[in-house]
């Protein structure tokens, strides 16, 4: 009898541990002000130093997780939350400026257009353009569906990719470019991945296990490839499901080939891929089950799992230089933050290392971590499922 899937968004339960073993308007409302917990500036016997935290959701008790990825400009932080507002703090000491009430509850990550404007969405699919300097609502565009990934600015517009794997082009007055929609899932992750950018071509993977690349201006398909022969899954056990940001490889070597431009693609409880950014045929699998992107600086590429392990590989003959085993659970995000990475895991661990790979500080968090922190010039913000919002350095 064949099997029959529904679609259906879910969010994989997750516990954990911590250890270290080193291994080589619509309107804007009068709402209260969210008093910033502030501690000394300095470093902590943790060797993270936490200048303030806030609870962004205003927390009942049985409250859903969120899951909202918050911006930064130069002295703003913008988040979404999860009683259905977007939030306007200051950078400098986590005070609230702005309650801007959306009509339903916030789990999309942020992002600011040229123009000043930042993009966020709400659970019905609405996408808005907020003024963070008013606190007010500029426009509002209704999507096909849930935006949980962080826009993609493409000089005055953004990308956007939603959970029924369509990919958006939005101007900053809110005016729809163009938009292609891929196959729809079976079973699904409400997590997913953002679209990545290079060279006016769009690189994305879809929870269907398709991969393609989309030209910038016009929205036309460029290619698409079939990464997963069968990407129906019964149970999330099975289920492989694309959470991390393709990653950009320049000149990647393979073997004695000539360097060629490639795209790195990565599932959850499934492999890492390297994919040729001319057609997206295959060049590498490995078994790696990853929900973070690597980060690359230089010709270095860090590589964290869903093992707890960070590594890093040198891009132009492929070695692997170190290996660090970071915690007994699985890494949900990896940032680079001037000369130091900073991870977290699905308990609510942060550590700081070098680029090395050497240990220097780590700090838990209230709540587990999904998505990566948002790099400052001089640390982290990192949001925690619980609706805590916490400025680190």
């Amino acid at each position: 009898m064949k099997k029959t899937l529904y679609t259906l968004m879910v969010v994989v339960p997750m516990v954990a541990s911590c250890a270290w073993v080193k291994e080589q308007t619509l309107f804007q409302q009068d709402q209260p002000v969210a008093a910033a917990e502030h501690v000394a500036a300095v470093p902590s016997r943790e060797g993270i130093t936490q200048l303030w935290k806030i609870d962004i959701d205003q927390r009942l008790l049985g409250h859903t997780y969120g899951y909202s990825t918050p911006v930064a400009t130069d002295h703003l932080v913008i988040a979404g939350s999860q009683d259905g507002f977007a939030r306007v703090y200051r950078l400098s000491d986590g005070r609230e400026k702005f309650s801007i009430a959306l009509r339903e509850v916030c789990d999309s990550g942020a992002a600011q257009f040229s123009n000043g404007l930042i993009a966020l969405a709400d659970s019905a699919g609405v996408l808005y353009g907020i003024d963070p300097e008013k606190g007010t609502l500029a426009w509002q565009y209704q999507l096909s569906s849930v935006l949980v990934s962080a826009p993609i600015v493409v000089g005055d517009d953004i990308l956007v990719q939603t959970v029924d794997n369509s990919i958006y082009r939005i101007s900053a007055t809110g005016e729809k470019r163009w938009s292609y929609t891929g196959q729809p899932s079976g079973l699904n992750m409400y997590l997913t991945a953002s679209p990545m950018l290079h060279d006016n071509v769009i690189y994305s993977v879809f929870a269907n296990g398709e991969s393609v690349a989309i030209d910038v201006d016009s929205g036309m398909l460029k290619w698409r490839r079939q990464l997963i022969l069968d990407p129906d899954a019964a149970v999330l056990s099975e289920l492989r499901a694309p959470m991390a940001t393709p990653v950009w490889l320049d000149k990647f070597v393979l073997g004695m080939q000539e360097g060629v431009d490639a795209v790195l693609v990565a599932f959850y409880q499934g492999d890492l891929m390297v994919l040729s950014a001319k057609d997206g045929s295959p060049m590498i699998s490995l078994p790696i089950s990853m929900k973070t992107s690597p980060v690359v600086d230089g010709h270095h590429l860090f590589v964290a799992d869903t093992e707890g392990m960070l590594q890093s590989i040198n891009l132009q003959d492929g070695s692997t230089l170190w290996k660090q085993k970071i915690s007994t659970r699985e890494l949900s995000g990896l940032t680079l933050s001037g000369q130091y990475l900073w991870l977290t895991d699905d308990e609510g661990w942060v550590t700081r290392v070098n680029l090395q790979g050497e240990p220097l500080g780590r700090l838990k968090l209230q709540g587990r971590i999904d998505r990566a922190p948002v790099a400052l010039p001089d640390g982290v913000l990192v949001r925690s499922n619980q609706g805590l919002l916490t400025r680190l350095q």
